[in-house]
This record gives C-alpha cells, structure tokens and sequence, in this order.
C-alpha cells in the first residue's frame, strides 16, 4: 500500500501491549532538555552494542534519564541508484511505475535516504512518544512539528479508533524502559528494502523503507525483540527535502524474552 491514499489509514490489528507492567510513561508535556554537551555526553552505554545508532544526550523526564540515540550512518546501507523507482500517483489509479529515470539526481535521493534513516533511529525507534500513555499519545499526535498537516488527522484518528500508529512510532510500551542514563534500545540494525521517487499531483516526493531490528531494555533484565518495516515520506521542493513526514506506513512485532508475542502492527 503506498502512503499516498490520503482516505483513513487501512485499519492494522494490534496485539495486546500489556507489557508485563501498568503504565508508567512521562507525562506528554514533558519535553527532552535542550543540551551543549557533547554528543553522548553523559550517556551510560556501550557504543559497540548499539548497531547503527550512536549515543545522542541524556534526555530527563519524570522517571529518570535515559540515552536518545541517533543513527549512525556509516553503519547503514542505501538503497542503489540503480534500483531507485520512479512513479506518478493519481488517486483514480495509485501508483503507475515508470522505467524512466527518477527525476532526482543522485545528491537529492541519497540525501532522503539519510534523512529516512534519522527519522528511523532517533523517532521511530527511539523518540519521546514511544512510552507515553494512550492519551499523552493522542496529545502528542496533535502537537508534534513531525507530522504534515494533511496527515495529522488521520493518524489521530486511526490511533484513537483503532490503537494503531499507522506506522509513525513503535507503539507505546505499557513497560516501563531502563533509565540511569541507559539506552532504551540497542542492537539496532537498517537495511534498506526499496525507495521511490514520485510524483504526486506535481509535487516530488521521496519514499524510503528499511527493514529494522533492535532489541529493547525494560527495567532489570528485560529485554524485548524488535523486527519490523519503517517506510517514510519527505517532500523535496526541487532544492531541498523537507523533515516534515508526508506520510508513513510499515508493520513491527516485538516479543519477549520467551518469544511470545506482546505486541504487533501489520504492515499498513
């Protein structure tokens, strides 16, 4: 399904999220504190056992602090220029592909595969809505500067009526995650899995999707499976991309210790 169909997001089934603890998520106006320190300044981890992602700052809310990561590019691969697509979208009709060249040169497309790849370490996997409660959810749905207008409605609604993200965060953990200064998530792995240059209705846009895993840390020993698709959309001006998300779609499935699993998206 492309990102493009701007109707409801098609409706995901979600496994329970009892994650083995009740809700203990920041409160949605608790905001990461504005840092000068150095990159990882105070973060409490190994960089070896993060992946493809690197220690960012400590971010403080009411329950502690914890280490935001950040994607660390060397560490992940592109999509080929070679095997970039090429489409046009029209609402009568989705997609048509093309076997023409992507309009964007080879600068611009590598530049939005980067910024997918941000987008993926530092707020999909790891950014501050991942342990809010399902109203502090709703909240910030309806505040972030992430989101593209035209898409925030529909995710406030596919979230409130359906308890799905449509693919914009991993769903918030019912759990709560490790604090003392530690990385929430580790292990992280990017590969990329397709990206596509197209034209909607006269504006360019820029589609990338990885296929991701990462391991994430409860309280204690806890650790938590994560294997999953994360596809974003960045609109591109002709000059310069956009970090506002056009769209998102993807699927993930997290299990425990025993393989069990506690909570899932389908790919939407």
């Amino acid at each position: 399904m492309t990102t493009f169909r701007r109707a409801a997001v098609v409706s995901v089934s979600l496994a329970a999220i009892t994650f083995l603890a009740a809700a203990c998520a920041p409160s949605a106006d608790v905001q990461e504190k504005p840092t000068t320190d150095p990159a990882g300044a105070g973060c409490d981890v190994g960089e070896s056992a993060l992946g493809a992602a690197a220690a960012s700052k400590v971010v403080t809310d009411e329950r502690g602090g914890y280490c935001h990561l950040e994607v660390d590019l060397t560490q992940v691969e592109f999509t080929p220029l070679e095997d970039v697509r090429a489409g046009t979208w029209a609402s009568e009709t989705g997609i048509t592909w093309s076997d023409e060249a992507p309009a964007l040169d080879a600068e611009a497309i590598e530049m939005s595969q980067r910024m997918s790849a941000e987008w993926v370490v530092g707020d999909f996997l790891d950014g501050p809505a991942i342990e809010l409660s399902a109203d502090d959810y709703s909240a910030w749905i309806e505040s972030t500067d992430l989101i593209g207008e035209d898409w925030r409605a529909g995710y406030l609604s596919e979230w409130n009526d359906n308890g799905s993200t449509g693919g914009l965060t991993v769903t918030p953990f019912t759990t709560p995650l490790v604090r003392d200064d530690a990385a929430r998530v580790s292990q992280i792995a990017l590969s990329p899995s397709s990206t596509s240059v197209l034209d909607v209705e006269g504006r360019t846009f820029v589609e990338t999707c990885y296929d991701v895993t990462a391991v994430y840390h409860g309280e204690g020993e806890a650790t938590f499976d994560f294997s999953g698709k994360a596809c974003s959309t960045f609109p591109h001006d002709g000059t310069t991309m956009n970090r506002v998300l056009e769209g998102t779609h993807g699927g993930f499935t997290v299990t425990d210790e025993s393989g069990t699993v506690i909570a899932e998206e389908q790919d939407s």
